[in-house]
């Protein structure tokens, strides 16, 4: 296996995920089994690659380090790859504002808010 196996249109482009062994990568670069898993995991560890599960054995290009293609294309790519908005809900601002009054108590000559 190679980058250009990854960019490859048929099994989607870069933005798409390859399920390859470390054996079909050791014949492909004619090396070891042992040497093919050491440099999948130091490409994953230097996030030039991405595994979909820590389990699999599918790999994606990174979309933040390497692209070809549409522009809209990678912006959907690494939205993929970004963690989802949190909002803080009731009970978490309620916490937040607790937290910052007793800070504010600690702290001598400091006025508490309300609601701040």
């Amino acid at each position: 296996m190679t980058v250009y196996t990854l960019r490859d249109t048929s099994h989607g482009g870069a933005g798409a995920a390859v399920k390859v062994t470390a054996a079909a990568v050791a014949q492909d670069i004619h090396t070891t089994e042992t040497t093919a898993k050491t440099a999948l995991a130091r490409l994953v560890k230097l996030h030039v690659l991405l595994k979909t599960s820590p389990r699999s054995q599918t790999y994606q290009l990174n979309p933040r380090r390497f692209w070809e293609g549409s522009g809209e294309a990678q912006v959907q790519a690494c939205r993929r790859l970004d963690p989802p908005p949190i909002t803080p809900d009731a009970k978490a601002v309620a916490a937040a504002a607790k937290a910052a009054e007793k800070a504010a108590a600690k702290a001598p000559g400091r006025a508490v808010s309300p609601g701040a």
